[in-house]
């Protein structure tokens, strides 16, 4: 390992800058999501020069081709960008047929369903054959080469590089070929890491031995959640029997030996910034925007009118008409929330359903409202445009069969994506918050919903890796597993008085603020300086 450090660079599939071509030329923003915020943290953490910091990512182009648009103005883009944001980027240009196969057939179509417990082929734009599947992985080996030839190009041997996620596993073992063998080259898992069966029903063993070999070319692999460690373990038992020897742990990070070379393994569950969340759950605008909807779905329901969320929540949250009576309105409505990306690991027909089934239990003097916002993704993909079909069935028939008892229509479902200050709102509008997710790396939504809510009730799956610190600290766990858990979690939050409610929500706020994304990177950061040599001695 070089004594002397020379750059951070950070390696994604998505990159920290989305372009757009304009008039004018190609116009750069900076891209928002939990990658940015979690190599921000790292960065912040790491201390140092942003002149320090390189981030490799593939082309993010929007409505053109990167190819079709001419070589000096691509350039000149890339200069601009760099000198805005204060560090360097260097762009690894993918063709339209290498994105098909690397990204949608074998990365999203083969890791990812694979990885949530899901089929080969389940996220995929079309139902691939296995020869396909076949051709895919080649080619998405040959991407991950790519990445590490251009890596290789713009690096020197004592810069650290910090490979991130499932499309990149093979970046490393690349890196080692081209003869960085003493390069330190650690990489991170943000999704889960299947379990022996789920490999062993849905992929080739020489693709398993693939990925397994290629993260053990690395210096430290980063996991979520310690079962995710545990699933790795497995599979190498399985997959490579006695060619890994365990040695040691070291600050809870495990040192391993494959083929002569030691390297790390740890656990490090993602958290977030909590600032700006709070301070949007004390703000003017988010209290009085929430109080604003909160009057009009008490009046919608009042009146039994069958008005949606698809009605732009903005008229709803800016109209003069509303008194804002938030108090008046929080004894006679039960707000229950739910927020993501519409997506079959997300549980969106697990709390359809549970709410249908909590509908014909509950008792008591408030209204029960569910307020489902989920974002369509990936359309184009049959798998995902038939949930979000039977989501929207399903709302429909569980209004339909539920209002001539009620009186009104208890669903309000919006099918869109919803901006971060009607997120804010929505998250401050709910009484009780759920995330029903079937299997998620973390899920950081639920983290926000305390942060915003200082008086609300928040459910939350044993799918999603957040459980591991919210759920003995002020969430009520569901297991997926057993869907009535998450109908008598209902009707437990349902009754539950407020000053428990806020006693949990203190709690809940009180753990996130002791494992922020700052948190994360910090112990990534010393997991990654950690001597294995110096440790094994």
């Amino acid at each position: 390992m070089n004594e002397v450090l020379g750059r951070e660079v950070y390696v994604s599939n998505r990159g920290l800058l989305n372009f757009t071509i304009t008039n004018g030329g190609i116009r750069s923003s900076q891209a928002i999501g939990g990658l940015s915020t979690a190599i921000g943290a790292l960065v912040e953490a790491q201390g140092g020069d942003l002149t320090d910091i390189l981030w490799v990512s593939g082309n993010a182009i929007t409505k053109r081709k990167w190819y079709d648009i001419p070589k000096r103005k691509r350039d000149t883009a890339i200069v601009q960008s760099t000198n805005e944001l204060g560090f360097g980027i260097g762009l690894v240009n993918l063709s339209e047929d290498e994105m098909r196969s690397f990204y949608e057939t074998f990365s999203n179509g083969v890791l990812w369903p694979v990885a949530h417990g899901f089929g080969k082929g389940f996220g995929a734009e079309y139902a691939a054959a296995d020869d396909e599947y076949e051709a895919a992985w080649k080619v998405y080996k040959n991407v991950n080469k790519k990445y590490a030839t251009g890596i290789k190009a713009k690096t020197e041997e004592n810069d650290r590089i910090f490979v991130q996620d499932y499309q990149l596993i093979g970046v490393g073992a690349e890196l080692r070929k081209m003869g960085r063998l003493d390069q330190q080259i650690d990489f991170f898992l943000h999704i889960p890491f299947p379990t022996v069966v789920e490999l062993v029903q849905n992929m080739d063993r020489r693709h398993i031995e693939y990925i397994l070999k290629s993260m053990l070319q690395y210096d430290l692999v980063g996991f979520q959640r310690q079962s995710d460690k545990d699933n790795f373990f497995a599979a190498l038992g399985e997959f490579l029997p006695g060619k890994v020897l365990y040695e040691q742990t070291v600050d809870d990070v495990d040192i391993i030996t494959f083929e002569n070379r030691r390297l790390k393994l740890g656990a490090f569950l993602i958290g977030l910034n909590p600032e700006p969340y709070m301070e949007a759950g004390n703000s003017d605008e988010v209290i009085e925007g929430a109080a604003a909807m909160k009057e009009y779905f008490a009046q919608v329901a009042l009146d039994g009118r069958d008005d949606n969320l698809d009605k732009s929540p903005e008229k709803i949250v800016n109209s003069n008409e509303l008194k804002n009576q938030y108090r008046t309105y929080d004894e006679i409505l039960e707000i229950i929330g739910t927020l993501g990306r519409l997506d079959p690991s997300k549980g969106d027909e697990w709390i359809l359903e549970a709410f249908e089934e909590f509908l014909r239990q509950v008792s008591g003097n408030k209204m029960p409202v569910l307020v489902h916002n989920a974002a369509p993704s990936r359309e184009n993909v049959p798998a995902y445009a038939a949930l979000k079909k039977r989501v929207a069935e399903l709302d429909r028939r569980i209004n339909q069969e539920a209002k001539p008892a009620l009186g009104y229509e208890p669903i309000r479902q919006r099918l869109a994506n919803t901006e971060r200050k009607l997120a804010n709102m929505y998250m401050k509008l709910a009484d009780i918050f759920t995330i029903p997710s079937i299997r998620d790396g973390c899920n950081l939504v639920a983290e926000e919903y305390p942060l915003v809510n200082d008086r609300g009730v928040l459910i939350v799956s044993k799918g999603a890796g957040v459980v591991e610190i919210l759920g003995e600290n002020g969430a009520i766990e569901v297991d997926p597993q057993n869907p009535q858990t998450l109908v008598n979690a209902l009707l437990e939050a349902y009754n539950m008085p407020i000053g428990e409610r806020k006693e949990r929500a203190k709690k809940m706020r009180e753990t996130i603020m002791n494992n922020t994304v700052f948190d994360w990177a910090k112990a990534i950061n010393k997991a990654r300086a950690i001597d294995v040599n110096g440790a094994a001695a």
